[in-house]
């Protein structure tokens, strides 16, 4: 057995009879399997479809997924038999050499995918906001109290926080003895 996603998507392919899979197999396979999440919620690494229907009528798809941003301009990894002109006058770049078909291609250059995956059910759970822990009883005298991902309540009064990557913040403010809670999630 392979893996959940390709193999649905196997399931979907031999329901229409094709000899291939599609990157509308695989966007089906995707809503199936409820990967599928809000597209205010990219982050690279999540696979992003888009619907395709070709001169011949069969409905392919395109697929590529989601880089982050390259100087800037958020953009996608591509693999496409596109011409490399239009693909090149769009803003891609050939990351492997001009004698490939990959492409890093701006996301503008696509519009808003159909559908955006986590690609396994594993990272889905890992991007989920966990719950803030419950704040302790605070102590008398107007502390500042923190806790990061994994760890315990902290006494950061005075003290300089820096975030090492972006957050969630959630300031619980207590009205007992000025103290202020922090959970950083």
């Amino acid at each position: 057995m392979g893996h959940p996603h390709a193999d649905k998507a196997h399931e979907f392919r031999k329901a229409r009879r094709g000899i291939d899979r599609w990157a509308s197999d695989y966007e089906k396979a995707a809503r199936a399997l409820g990967l599928a999440k809000d597209r205010n919620q990219l982050r690279g690494g999540d696979v992003l479809y888009w619907p395709y229907i070709a001169r011949d009528g069969n409905a392919y798809g395109h697929t590529a997924v989601y880089v982050g941003e390259v100087n800037g301009v958020p953009c996608v990894l591509e693999n496409s038999d596109a011409r490399a002109a239009s693909r090149l006058a769009a803003g891609a770049t050939q990351p492997l050499g001009a004698d490939t078909f990959v492409y890093v291609t701006p996301l503008k250059a696509f519009g808003l995918p159909s559908l955006v995956i986590t690609p396994t059910l594993k990272i889905q759970a890992a991007e989920r906001t966990p719950v803030a822990p419950p704040a302790p009883e605070p102590a008398p005298g107007g502390r500042v109290m923190l806790s990061l991902p994994g760890k315990r309540w902290q006494d950061v009064t005075g003290a300089r926080v820096v975030a090492e990557r972006p957050q969630i913040v959630v300031v619980n403010a207590t009205k007992k003895d000025g103290d202020v809670w922090i959970s950083v999630q």
